[in-house]
């Protein structure tokens, strides 16, 4: 498929990259779900919160992401979002506030091992 008129292209899915280090454990997670790559995220600070961009390639996963999520989070986190971001649907989960984050963060792991 390609993206531009120039060159063919190629999806390529990126394993690796620098990412917030209080928002990681919450990366590995979503990342941990069949189908689910995350594309974007922030730790947030005092005046940004938190979010973790991502597609979805499997909606069983989404359905039991958000499932935990609800379990982890409980009020913490603002509606999902969905996007269209360069013809992909895309998902946005923000957190109230940092604060939420790693409160969230702290109830998954001691459920969840990454």
């Amino acid at each position: 498929m390609s993206v531009n008129d120039k060159h063919e292209t190629e999806l390529v899915i990126i394993k690796e990259e620098y990412v917030d280090k209080k928002i990681v454990p919450m990366i590995q997670f979503f990342n941990s779900f069949n189908g689910i790559i995350t594309l974007y995220s922030c730790e947030g600070d005092e005046k940004t919160s938190p979010y973790i961009s991502f597609i979805c390639r499997n909606h069983n996963s989404l359905s039991q992401l958000v499932d935990a999520l609800s379990i982890y989070c409980e009020q913490c986190f603002v509606p999902m979002e969905a996007n269209f971001f360069e013809g992909t649907l895309t998902y946005v989960v923000r957190f109230e506030n940092q604060e939420a984050l790693l409160k969230a963060t702290e109830r998954m792991q001691e459920d969840y091992v990454c």
